[in-house]
């Protein structure tokens, strides 16, 4: 990885043929709206059996989108290869549902120029959950 001031967006992908190209899209005109100029995304396919592998390598033609994708079920073995392929040094993980607001994106890429380490939620709302969902252990 080299330094720099731009940041990697690390995306595990499984059986999201649904979701793939639509959302890799709104969090790219996102960034872009933003003035995100040094960024890349990082889609990383862990054994996916739908067309998830096909359209996830028809995106990584999009100069900032890289597509890694490893025969084993469960995000683990694709996270660490995405981690080592990276261009920058600034690692952000984000879900495909986008599910956490994109704006904790820039906040966090702010915060990365500070911290080692900057730890996102899904905003739980009124959702009943545990103690231990809660509590950062």
């Amino acid at each position: 990885m080299a330094a720099s001031n731009g940041f990697s967006i690390v995306i595990p992908v499984y059986n999201e043929e649904e979701l793939i190209e639509k959302n890799t899209k709104r969090l790219i005109k996102f960034l872009d709206e933003n003035k995100c100029k040094e960024y890349e995304i990082i889609l990383a396919d862990n054994g996916s059996a739908d067309k998830t592998k096909e359209l996830g390598a028809k995106l990584s033609k999009i100069d900032i989108i890289k597509f890694i994708s490893v025969a084993e079920k469960g995000p683990g073995l694709a996270f660490k290869d995405a981690i080592l392929n990276a261009k920058y040094n600034k690692i952000i993980s984000a879900d495909m549902d986008l599910s956490v607001e994109l704006k904790f994106i820039l906040k966090a890429v702010k915060l990365l120029g500070e911290y080692d380490i900057v730890v996102g939620s899904k905003i739980t709302g009124e959702q009943k959950r545990s103690f231990f969902r809660k509590f950062p252990c």
